[in-house]
């Protein structure tokens, strides 16, 4: 959003760049009026446009079928960077280079530590929420429960014998 705060506050384009969540979205997932706001702002605005651009391109990148197709895209992606001159962007694409031996992995994979990291904040977050736990048996508990796990849908029914 820094494009965002280098207009002046109060000019039209100040104005209709203020959701930023709407710029993050797939293009797939925006509502019509959401849609209408993009093509205005596009537009009007040579850097939003080459902006999203990057961004869907990099949703291609991530559903590449092989290495060497992320490979080509990603670098097609920094190319698009460097031209245009976005310096955070260069940054942050410099540094996903010098680890694309890591990156790549995902792409032969397909495995990702999301839901391990996901569990571990949900395990950080209850911890600071009770101030430490002395039962571990409940502490277990309580994981299950925050992640779901003691729904109705993964206990067995009890079956009557009447």
């Amino acid at each position: 959003m820094q494009l965002h705060t280098e207009f002046a506050s109060g000019s039209p384009l100040h104005r209709l760049t203020r959701g930023k969540y709407i710029y993050l979205k797939k293009d797939s997932r925006r509502t019509q009026h959401e849609k209408r706001l993009i093509e205005d702002v596009t537009a009007e605005n040579e850097y939003f446009l080459r902006l999203e651009l990057i961004k869907e391109r990099m949703f291609h990148f991530f559903n590449a079928a092989t290495e060497e197709e992320a490979k080509h895209i990603f670098d097609e992606v920094g190319e698009w960077i460097y031209r245009s001159g976005f310096t955070r962007q260069m940054d942050w694409h410099n540094r996903l280079e010098r680890s694309w031996s890591t990156l790549k992995n995902y792409f032969r994979h397909r495995i990702t530590s999301a839901t391990s990291e996901g569990i571990n904040n949900v395990i950080k977050a209850l911890i600071r929420r009770a101030y430490g736990y002395r039962n571990m048996q409940y502490f277990k508990l309580k994981i299950m429960q925050v992640c779901g796990y003691l729904n109705s849908q993964f206990c067995p029914l009890m079956k009557s014998t009447t």
